[in-house]
C-alpha cells in the first residue's frame, strides 16, 4: 500500500482508504484498530463525497466560464483591429 499524497487522484485516495479500512478490519482482536477502520471508511466516504460535490460545482460554472472565454476572445479581436486600424493610419498620414 502507498502513502498518498497531495497529487494522488481522488478515485486512488478512495481505493486506498478502502484497503486500509479492510485490513484493520481484519485484525478484530484490537479495538483500536477496528475503530480506525471505521473512520477509514467514513474519510473515504466523506472523500467521495466532497468530490462529487466538486464536481458539480464545477459543472455549474461552466457556463460563466464559456462566456469569460468568448467574451476576452472577441475583446481580444476587438483590440487587434482596432490596432492593426491605427497602425495603417499612422502609415498612410504624413508626418
Amino acid at each position: 500500500m502507498q502513502t498518498p499524497s497531495e497529487k494522488t487522484p481522488v478515485s486512488k485516495n478512495t481505493d486506498l482508504a478502502a484497503y486500509a479500512a479492510r485490513m484493520l478490519g481484519k485484525f478484530t482482536a484490537n479495538p483500536v484498530l477496528v475503530q480506525l477502520s471505521a473512520r477509514m471508511l467514513a474519510a473515504g466516504e466523506a472523500l467521495q463525497a466532497s468530490q462529487r460535490s466538486y464536481e458539480t460545482a464545477a459543472r455549474a460554472i461552466l457556463p460563466a466560464r464559456v462566456d469569460v472565454k468568448y467574451e476576452k476572445l472577441m475583446s481580444d479581436q476587438c483590440v487587434r483591429r482596432t490596432q492593426k486600424k491605427t497602425e495603417l493610419a499612422d502609415n498612410i498620414l504624413p508626418c
